[in-house]
């Protein structure tokens, strides 16, 4: 039974080292992302690692309260993605504000400054 225990703690240990890997590897498509959502994906999936790796922390120490820490960091994550998703949507819709161009009394808008627009939108991301 000792035997059993000792592998276990093992592939605890190994899941918990891969998962800092892990951990790290979105750390850096946070940082380099070329688009503000891919950074959001990338906050989001190292919010839930670290859920996994304070959860495994809780069944190799064998201390229950790390489970209630997870549940709080996991309602936490889920509130910070929200407000990081309504503030880029907050922010983009002030960028796709198109300026209307009075041509013969009529109000159109003009086709090209809408590209450049996204365009410039898609670059500074």
């Amino acid at each position: 039974m000792g035997q059993i225990n000792n592998v276990f703690q093992i592939i605890l240990i190994i899941s918990m080292v891969v998962l800092a890997i892990l951990v790290i590897f979105a750390f850096v498509c946070a940082i380099k992302g070329p688009r503000v959502t891919d950074r959001i994906v990338a906050v989001s999936m190292i919010e839930t690692m670290s859920i996994m790796i304070i959860c495994i922390l809780a069944v190799l120490l064998r201390e229950s309260y790390l489970l209630d820490v997870a549940i709080l960091y996991a309602m936490v994550s889920f509130l910070s993605v929200v407000v990081l998703c309504k503030v880029f949507l907050h922010v983009y819709q002030k960028k796709e504000q198109i300026p209307l161009v009075k041509t013969e009394g009529k109000e159109t808008i003009e086709k090209i400054q809408v590209v450049q627009m996204i365009r410039e939108g898609e670059e500074e991301c």
